[in-house]
Formats: structure tokens, C-alpha cells, sequence
């Protein structure tokens, strides 16, 4: 099993807010590959399904031909519903009641410091003063699991944490979809070809 945590905040007050462009990635892979995130367990929305899932025909290896890989393997799909800051709390959960390793997850999350847009893949790490990836490191005491950090950009003059916490502009707005399509290809070139040749392919 491999588990994809998307972070957020939960609510609509936050739905469209920089901070929660994790959840908009794994929600839209959820959406693409049938599997509905609704089910509330460890404060959290979990979905699961099979990898083969997102093994499409468009889905390519960037010459053409599809990807082999891991198609029966159990993909889980979590939200955490606990707010940013905690977001250690239900990451840890899942994995004592899975018997997963931090190895086998991989979070999703906003990154202030990359330029809004970039994606910046990493199999370890420390937590770049993003909370969410604090709580995280700070539960599971490791800090050895996948990252996809897409950056939101950051505000001129503006406190970060009001930065995050703010909507996109209309003209970043209209690059969103383009950018969670393109963060969803990093997670299938992770998960079908491995970490080290998804950065090759997607870190700018």
C-alpha cells in the first residue's frame, strides 16, 4: 500500500486558498481515478483504490508508451481534517493502523518559497517552516517521506501567514488547473517509476 496525503484546512472558508492546494491535487487525482475521499476516519477524508487506476492510455511515460508499474498495489487517498498545524496527528494515525513506513507515503503541500507554479519533488527533508510538514516530521520522528511542494508564490509586503491563507489572484486562477494536472503527472511518475526519475522529469 502507498498512501497520498494531500494538506489543507478543512472547511470552505479555506476551499480555494493557497494553503489548501494540497488538497486540490489529491482531490482531483481522486476525482480522475474514481475514488471517492469520503470516508471520515483518523480526523481525516480517506478514499482508497488500485494504482492501476491511473494507468491510462493518455497517461504516458513521455515517449509514448504507457507505464508498467505497480497496478495491483492499494493506493490511499487522505485529507486531513484536522487543520494545517496538526496535520502530524492524522498522518501518524494511518500509518500505526496500516503498518505503513514513512517511506510510503508521500505528502502534498504549498510551498511559499517556490515561485507560484514550480513543482519541487524531494524524498526527505527537513520542514522548510511549512507547519503542516512540521507537525508531521515532529510525530512520526522521520523525516524520510516524499514531498511534492508546489509553489504558491509569495506576497510583497505581506505576512506569510496571511499569504497563505489567501485566494489566488484571477490570473493565477486561470493556471491552476494546468498546474494540479501537472502535479498529478509528478504523483504517477512517482508511484510507476520511482522518486529519483520523477525528479529528473518534474523539479524546475
Amino acid at each position: 500500500m502507498k498512501a497520498i496525503f494531500g494538506l489543507g484546512n478543512p472547511g470552505r472558508k479555506y476551499s480555494k486558498t493557497r494553503h489548501n492546494v494540497g488538497f486540490m491535487v489529491v482531490s482531483s487525482l481522486g476525482e480522475e481515478m474514481g475514488i471517492s475521499i469520503k470516508k471520515s476516519k483518523f480526523n481525516a477524508k480517506i478514499g482508497t483504490g488500485k494504482i492501476g487506476g491511473i494507468e491510462r492510455e493518455k497517461r504516458d511515460n513521455g515517449d509514448g508508451g504507457v507505464r508498467g508499474g505497480m497496478g495491483d498495489e492499494t493506493l490511499l487517498l487522505v485529507l486531513p481534517q484536522t487543520y494545517m498545524n496538526r496535520s502530524g496527528y492524522c498522518v501518524s494515525a494511518v500509518l500505526d493502523f496500516y503498518r505503513l513506513s514513512p517511506e510510503d507515503i508521500i505528502v502534498v503541500t504549498d510551498d511559499i518559497d517556490l515561485d507560484f507554479g514550480r513543482i519541487r519533488i524531494r524524498p526527505r527533508g527537513g520542514s522548510g517552516g511549512h507547519r503542516g510538514m512540521k507537525s508531521i516530521i515532529e510525530e512520526l520522528n522521520k523525516s524520510d517521506f516524499i514531498r511534492l511542494r508546489i509553489g504558491v508564490g509569495r506576497g510583497e509586503n505581506e505576512d506569510p501567514a496571511d499569504f497563505v491563507l489567501s485566494r489566488f489572484s484571477s490570473s493565477e486562477s486561470l493556471q491552476l488547473e494546468e498546474i494540479i494536472e501537472r502535479a498529478k503527472e509528478s504523483l504517477f511518475s512517482i508511484l510507476h517509476d520511482g522518486v529519483d526519475i520523477a525528479m529528473n522529469r518534474f523539479n524546475e
